[in-house]
């Protein structure tokens, strides 16, 4: 009997694709746009539309990324230059400091 259910395994690993794709396409991100699952919670896509509107903008190498009250902030680089920006995900607006 053990030697059954070993077959089986072996047989479901060997049957199994080494080429499936990880995530179905529609949850692989394109260049430019941060991936959101289906189901996802209206913050997940304020957090997600932030960094879209940075990427949009010129923005890039994002670090210390995270809610600062109604809106997101981070550290950035554009033109060459780190600056700590600032963006509404509600309205677009972004203030670099």
């Amino acid at each position: 009997m053990r030697r059954s259910s070993s077959f089986a395994v072996a047989v479901l690993i060997a049957a199994t694709p080494a080429s499936a794709p990880l995530a179905p396409p529609s949850a692989v991100a394109m260049p430019g746009q941060h991936a959101a699952t289906k189901g996802d919670n209206p913050e997940a896509r304020r957090t997600i539309d932030a960094l879209n509107r940075l990427e949009s903008q010129g923005y890039a190498d994002f670090s210390d990324f995270g809610a600062t009250g109604g809106n997101f902030s981070a550290m950035a680089a554009q033109d060459g230059r780190r600056v700590r920006v600032i963006v509404n995900p509600d309205t677009g607006e972004i203030r670099a400091q």
